[in-house]
């Protein structure tokens, strides 16, 4: 990403922030045989496990929410990328701490209230919903 930024392929104007981590490489033209793909999905496989392993035993994050992750997350990715014009979080990091951090910092952010606590009667749980097979 540094990279690209730096021969101006891309820009960091707005940035989503969530909770998931993932690697991917979207490549279209990379055409390969079967058996070399087969060979780097086992190797793919093993390099997830140990990452996974190394995670579980580095994670000290034991929230059951977002609540707190915004502010550790956006200050990790303005080390590597710089200050952000714009940011876009789920409605799991609206509170007041997370916006006000936000506006501190001059960035506009794009953070849906929580509707539980707006509109109670617009929110439903899983106990209205029910499976028929």
């Amino acid at each position: 990403m540094l990279l690209c930024r730096e021969l101006g392929w891309v820009r960091f104007g707005h940035w989503a922030i969530d909770g998931s981590r993932i690697k991917a490489n979207a490549s279209k033209n990379a055409m390969r045989r079967r058996e070399s793909i087969q060979a780097e999905l086992a190797a793919l496989r093993e390099q997830i496990r140990q990452v996974l392993a190394e995670a579980e035993a580095a994670d000290v994050c034991t929230d059951q929410t977002d609540y707190a992750q915004l502010i550790p997350q956006l200050d990790q990715a303005q080390s590597a990328l710089g200050q952000p014009a714009e940011l876009s979080a789920d409605t799991g990091y609206a509170t007041g701490p997370n916006l006000a951090a936000v506006a501190d910092r001059g960035i506009t952010g794009y953070i849906p209230p929580q509707l539980a606590t707006i509109r109670p009667e617009v929110v439903f749980r899983r106990t209205d919903f029910r499976y028929e097979p």
